[in-house]
């Protein structure tokens, strides 16, 4: 087998090409089609209540009933120049390229030597219908698995450096994603216990110790934003 040079291989399969890539091409998507992104119940749903958010912070405007994670129209309703739509469509294409980036670099760590992973997860998971569909609507899907395998990642390197610092990384980015998208508290359980599992089998108890603060701390936009936190359940 003819050996590619070193630069090759790491442009050839670095993450980043190919979330970048995939980042273009959801833009040109975009700009093509004219989507606005408001397709279906759920996307008006998040869409209106960055507009409420707004409204809020610039008239005092009573919030929106809103009974899904705040995490995605907080950022949506951080766009101060106008419309929120186009931001929060962005936010949902960042989403997926972190999402594909982080995915990339999690395979590369299970198999170091394969040669074409990084392709293969554009073809295959970059350009899927599902995160094609969430990376241009406004929804929090993409945007929550892109902070869900971001903290897969941070926790993979604390499971092989065993750095505190990644680990602590590694329980705010699964509290945003738990945040964004209540279904990824189930995928993280296992991944949660087995990060706490390896810092006290590592004696570091400080880093056990701030675990759940860190990944609960990601939840305070969630509740600083209810107005009626009595009346209000988790549904989505």
């Amino acid at each position: 087998m003819n050996a590619i040079s070193a630069s090759q291989k790491t442009v050839w399969q670095s993450p980043w090409l190919w979330s970048g890539l995939l980042m273009l091409l959801f833009l040109l998507v975009r700009i093509v089609s004219g989507y606005d992104g408001l397709y279906g119940q759920d996307a008006y749903a998040y869409y209106n209540y960055a507009l409420s958010i707004q409204a809020y912070w610039r008239e005092g405007t009573p919030l929106e009933p809103f009974i899904w994670p705040r995490i995605y129209p907080l950022l949506g309703a951080l766009w101060l120049w106008g419309d929120p739509g186009a931001w929060m469509q962005c936010l949902s294409i960042v989403g997926s390229a972190l999402m594909l980036a982080m995915t990339i670099k999690l395979l590369q760590a299970a198999q170091p030597t394969a040669r074409y992973l990084a392709p293969a997860a554009f073809l295959c998971i970059g350009l899927a219908p599902f995160l094609m569909r969430s990376g241009l609507s406004i929804m929090s899907d993409s945007l929550g698995l892109g902070w869900m395998t971001w903290a897969l990642w941070q926790g993979e390197r604390y499971l092989q450096s065993g750095q505190r610092r990644h680990l602590l990384l590694a329980a705010l980015l699964a509290g945003l994603s738990i945040w964004t998208r209540y279904p990824l508290a189930l995928l993280l359980a296992i991944p949660c216990g087995l990060w706490a599992w390896r810092a006290l089998h590592n004696r570091d108890f400080m880093g056990l110790a701030l675990f759940l603060p860190v990944l609960l701390l990601a939840a305070v936009p969630h509740f600083f934003l209810l107005p009626h936190p009595s009346s209000e359940g988790i549904g989505h």
